[in-house]
């Protein structure tokens, strides 16, 4: 009887232990099959991360925006650089907005467009033709002449507009601005001496 007592003491005593570390060995492989779907998933998420930084990386370099707004399409900047936002904002007489919307009447009535053709309809932004309108404006102030003086309705150009129109070409082709060969405020009549030597043949 006392053998038999022993005898399933030791057994319940066996089936205890087997049980006890039996369990670490299973929490432990459960642990392990975790933490490898957990660096698979890891692996498989840094690999869009990876292959997104390798194209940046091979990606070529944007150039620098252009200043104030380049402009696209038809409406491309003289090949030189200058601060036009800065150089049209002489234009202006008043910081009023009032004042400055009633000054810029002067483009709607010589080129017969409306405030959108550089506008956006929320007068939050611009189209592309705000850099040549930033130049033209310039451009007056410096050489003391107006919108009309060279428009002449929506397509239009005067007599001054269509010289000028060409001129406009040779600044791009020579790099140069418009006081190189033009005495500033002298409503484009009065010549430098770059400006006679070129009337004249010169290079």
């Amino acid at each position: 009887m006392k053998s038999l007592q022993i005898g399933l003491l030791f057994l319940w005593g066996a089936l205890f232990c087997a049980g006890t570390y039996a369990q670490p060995v299973q929490k432990s492989a459960s642990h392990k099959e975790s933490t490898k779907k957990r660096d698979q998933t890891i692996k498989s998420d840094s690999e869009p991360k990876q292959a997104t930084d390798a194209a940046k990386q091979s990606a070529p370099q944007s150039a620098s925006p252009q200043p104030y707004g380049h402009a696209t399409g038809a409406s491309k900047a003289a090949p030189v650089d200058a601060d036009w936002h800065g150089r049209a904002e002489k234009w202006f007489t008043s910081t009023d907005k009032k004042e400055r919307r009633k000054a810029m009447r002067q483009f709607t009535r010589a080129l017969r467009k409306p405030c959108r053709f550089c506008h956006t309809t929320d007068f939050k932004g611009y189209t592309d033709r705000l850099l040549i309108s930033q130049q033209m404006m310039a451009l007056t102030v410096e050489h003391g002449v107006e919108c009309k003086d060279c428009h002449a309705g929506k397509d239009g150009f005067t007599k001054m507009g269509q010289i000028s129109k060409k001129m406009w070409q040779l600044v791009h082709k020579k790099k140069v601005f418009c006081d190189n060969c033009h005495v500033p405020k002298t409503r484009f009549q009065t010549l430098t001496s770059e400006g006679k030597l070129f009337k004249d043949g010169g290079p």
